[in-house]
């Protein structure tokens, strides 16, 4: 690894840069993103739809459900509003993460 061009500290001529955290494009990361949300989704009770091993549902008492639908990193979750409050507050308990509202 070499400094970016026109970047020159004097005298530290010989030092690099050293990256304290994975950046998105790297080949591993998404494969290592999947398998931990995998487990984590799997730990709190979901199953994996056999129609599309990245969707998940859960049943609950009587009709009721909630399904995740996963995008990379992007989620889009359909249940009533109480099953939606407490699966954001356990994900927000595992990851680090920030909402959208359309």
């Amino acid at each position: 690894m070499l400094q970016p061009r026109g970047f020159k500290a004097k005298a530290k001529g010989n030092l690099i840069w050293r990256l304290n955290k994975s950046l998105y494009g790297l080949k591993y990361v998404l494969k290592c993103w999947c398998k931990k949300f995998d487990y984590f989704i799997t730990s709190v009770g979901y199953d994996r739809l056999d129609s599309n091993p990245c969707d998940s549902d859960k049943r609950f008492d009587g009709d009721d459900r909630i399904a995740l639908l996963l995008y990379v990193v992007n989620m889009l979750i359909g249940s009533k509003k109480h099953y939606i409050k407490d699966f954001k507050a356990d994900l927000a308990k595992e990851f680090e993460m920030k909402e959208t509202r359309f």
